[in-house]
């Protein structure tokens, strides 16, 4: 998946509630072991990875020179943060808590910080 995938997705997808992410990552990190039938299962399994990580992705997308400080000094404009946040997610974290983060489980991760808010996000965060 090239960039212009990647934003692509982030277009598709982007105006999905935030529990309905939950359950597209969920089903990212359950793989082959998904199993559509078990919706609201795998959305809590999505919710608690984003939580459980919170840490990994910060440190990806919050650090110094990260998306974050880049969007604060207006180098990155808002419509390009959730692409961003997820190539940071790539490139930062790319295996999160023994989970290889896919490509699309990325994206989903990158806008369920952009519909938390990326200050909200990373209010708080400092680089160890």
């Amino acid at each position: 998946m090239n960039e212009s995938q990647i934003e692509q997705l982030v277009q598709s997808s982007s105006a999905q509630p935030p529990e309905y992410l939950y359950y597209l990552l969920g089903g990212q990190v359950l793989g082959e072991q998904f199993q559509a039938q078990s919706a609201g299962d795998v959305a809590d399994i999505g919710k608690t990875f984003f939580q459980k990580w919170k840490d990994e992705i910060r440190k990806a997308v919050c650090g110094k020179d990260g998306v974050y400080e880049q969007f604060v000094k207006g180098v990155v404009t808002k419509k390009d943060v959730p692409k961003l946040v997820a190539i940071a997610i790539l490139t930062g974290s790319p295996v999160v808590g023994g989970v290889v983060v896919t490509q699309v489980a990325a994206v989903y991760l990158a806008l369920l910080v952009v519909q938390t808010g990326i200050g909200a996000y990373c209010a708080g965060y400092k680089d160890a």
